[in-house]
């Protein structure tokens, strides 16, 4: 990513730079909050087994 944000930053400054990092923070947050496992009330044990199976 630095090959794209330094140039970036050179040609149109500290507040393009400021906005593309926060789009990307969002679309990482969007991205967690709907293909993310639903967590809410529930224990981390059951999370976890749901997630990813012991290994036997």
């Amino acid at each position: 990513m630095p090959f794209v944000l330094v140039p970036l930053l050179n040609s149109h400054g500290p507040p393009t730079l400021y906005l593309v990092v926060a789009g990307a923070l969002v679309v990482v947050a969007v991205d967690v909050a709907v293909l993310g496992p639903r967590t809410t009330g529930r224990r981390l044990e059951s999370v976890n087994d749901e997630v990813a199976p012991p290994l036997r």
